[in-house]
């Protein structure tokens, strides 16, 4: 027995699949910038498929029998796919929206004891007496009399900022890392700069041997 289906059905297996691989923004991908003109250009793309879309529009297709499936003779909206790409380009406009405003709350949060022009300023430089491997990342010991406290909000401060910025400008630095995390040391006499991926934990290591030369211990 031959299975029976009309094109409404088949449009809608269609959108459903389309719905289940949408795609997801992600917060740092990109800097504050950079996310709006995404979203800029997202809404522009929307307005496009908006105006070729016509709620009267109306086709009759021709029956079609392919692999023992009869696909059944309808009229249908040839422009309906063009409403569904303007509602995924929005939605997309909307997260990047969304992710601008996130990362500049985020820096705001971590920045609210420093003006902005300290914020772009390494907090690392001069403090650091040495470092060395340790699982995840490196630990940072300063030189005696340097707030460990302080330098560690400058850090989150400066990693806050950096992902506002989109990391631009600053490629050695190894605040700027994606997916760098700073703390204190369970023993309290250092600091420690972490990744969760192989990769981040790599390049933690190696910026920061770049940045203090021969204080630095890869044990």
């Amino acid at each position: 027995m031959k299975n029976i289906l009309s094109i409404s059905a088949v449009v809608m297996l269609l959108s459903l699949g389309c719905a289940m691989s949408s795609q997801t923004v992600r917060l740092d991908d990109r800097s504050v910038k950079g996310h709006v003109e995404q979203a800029h250009q997202h809404r522009l793309k929307a307005k496009e498929h908006r105006d070729q879309y016509s709620p009267r529009a109306r086709l009759e297709s021709d029956s079609l029998e392919l692999d023992q499936v009869r696909y059944t003779p309808e009229v249908y909206n040839p422009t309906q796919w063009h409403r569904h790409e303007a509602d995924r380009e929005l939605d997309l406009a909307r997260q990047h929206e969304e992710a601008a405003g996130e990362l500049a709350r985020f820096e705001e949060d971590e920045c609210r004891l420093f003006p902005p022009k300290t914020r772009g300023q390494c907090p690392l430089l001069g403090s650091v007496k040495s470092v060395e491997s340790i699982k995840n990342g490196v630990r940072v010991e300063l030189y005696d009399g340097i707030s460990q406290d302080a330098v560690l909000a400058h850090s989150r401060c400066h990693i806050a900022f950096g992902m506002e910025k989109g990391r631009e400008g600053m490629p050695g630095c190894p605040l700027y890392v994606k997916g760098v995390q700073g703390s204190k040391s369970a023993d309290g006499h250092a600091l420690e700069f972490t990744g969760e991926t192989p990769e981040t934990v790599k390049e933690i290591r190696s910026r920061f041997a770049g940045h203090v030369g021969g204080g630095y211990d890869d044990h």
